[in-house]
């Protein structure tokens, strides 16, 4: 659940915008009959596309157990093979909960993206999260 959703706040003393944490309850918003947003399970949201002989992910999450609780919500509604993961950037918050989506048949829009970004994870000496 993403406990630190913000939003923006007037401080009465300085008259500067002050970032105030609010909780969020995640949902499943379903924004056509085939396209659905996981909202406030993880860092960033997750998009799902549901075509005709799969589904697409936007966006994997920031771990693979975080992931997973994502991807049990749209498994309510469609149970067909993800076919298409794609990623919108590189982050860490984007491409890491990838294992969870990811099966033999799947093509990765941009394959080379988690891969620079686990690159760079190690280069910094940061172990991979789940």
């Amino acid at each position: 659940m993403n406990e630190r959703a913000i939003t923006p706040e007037s401080s009465a003393k300085s008259g500067s915008p002050r970032w105030q944490p609010r909780l969020r309850k995640p949902e499943l918003i379903k924004v056509t009959e085939r396209i659905f947003c996981a909202a406030d399970y993880a860092i960033t949201d997750v998009g799902f596309v549901i075509t005709e002989n799969g589904v697409v992910v936007v966006d994997t999450t920031e771990t693979p157990k975080v992931a997973q609780r994502v991807f049990n919500e749209p498994r309510k509604i469609c149970r067909l093979p993800v076919s298409h993961i794609i990623y919108t950037h590189f982050h860490d918050d984007h491409v890491h909960g990838a294992s969870v989506f990811h099966t033999a048949n799947t093509n990765i829009a941009q394959e080379r993206m988690a891969k620079t970004a686990e690159k760079n994870r190690q280069s910094a000496g940061l172990q991979g999260v789940d």
